[in-house]
């Protein structure tokens, strides 16, 4: 018995479909569309000024004087280590207040301290004198010792002592002279330990108020006299006031 087996071969056979066909409709079909806004505004226009004339016054500076004010100067004796009572000592200070009127203006613009011990010290500051009295710098006018000469800039520094005793010095606020005294930590301003010292002040906020200097002798057996001076450089201005006329336009 013999088995035939048959094949079906497609080669490059096509298949076309019908193309199925849209109905036709006559339904309407709305749609929205947007067109160019116009706004009403009304537009405010200048079409004149009218001018007015007021009286004005001004206030003009005349002239600037600047000069020397001793604050302070005194003697302060510290006693030793080993003395009864203490070692320490302060003196306290207060710069010119400003003063403000009418026509002029009244202001520190500068303050400077001294301290020197003994006579060793008096006699760097004489020293100190003499070399003052020897510049000729054009700006003599403007203060009267050394250490206004030192706070308004005409000199650089001052001679001090080679020899003698020494202090320790420092300028602090009420608060802190306070701790100073009872032996604790305390702020400052400035300080330094020797035969002299000095220091200017031009900062504005450090240019008024009261302030103390503050003083130890860390010698056993020997007291010493410490010499503090103060001066202060005070700027007065003058002014001078003028009546004038202001323009002003008022649109209409």
């Amino acid at each position: 018995m013999r088995t035939i087996l048959l094949a079906n071969l497609f080669i490059g056979t096509t298949v076309y479909s019908q193309p199925t066909s849209t109905p036709y409709t006559t339904l309407v079909k709305g749609s929205s569309q947007y067109d160019t806004a116009l706004n009403d505004y009304t537009n405010e226009v200048v079409a004149s000024y009218d001018t007015t004339y007021e009286p004005k016054t001004i206030k003009t500076l005349v002239k600037t004087e600047r000069k020397e004010v001793l604050v302070f100067d005194k003697n302060q004796r510290v006693h030793s280590l080993t003395h009864t009572k203490k070692n320490k000592a302060f003196i306290s200070f207060t710069l010119p207040q400003p003063q403000t009127s009418n026509n002029k203006t009244t202001t520190v613009v500068a303050w400077a301290y001294w301290v020197s011990v003994n006579e060793d010290g008096a006699q760097a500051w004489q020293q100190n004198v003499q070399m003052l009295s020897k510049l000729s710098n054009g700006i003599t006018s403007s203060y009267t010792t050394p250490l206004g000469a030192l706070a308004i800039g005409a000199v650089p520094d001052l001679m001090v002592p080679t020899t003698g005793e020494d202090v320790y010095y420092a300028i602090t606020n009420e608060a802190n002279k306070d701790l100073f005294l009872i032996g604790k930590h305390f702020r400052l301003m400035d300080q330094g330990k020797g035969r002299a010292g000095y220091k200017k002040f031009t900062d504005k906020a450090q240019c008024q108020g009261t302030y103390f200097l503050c003083l130890a002798n860390d010698n056993t057996v020997i007291p010493v006299s410490v010499n503090i001076k103060v001066v202060a450089i005070v700027e007065t201005n003058y002014y001078e006031h003028k009546t004038d006329t202001e323009q002003k336009l008022t649109p209409r």
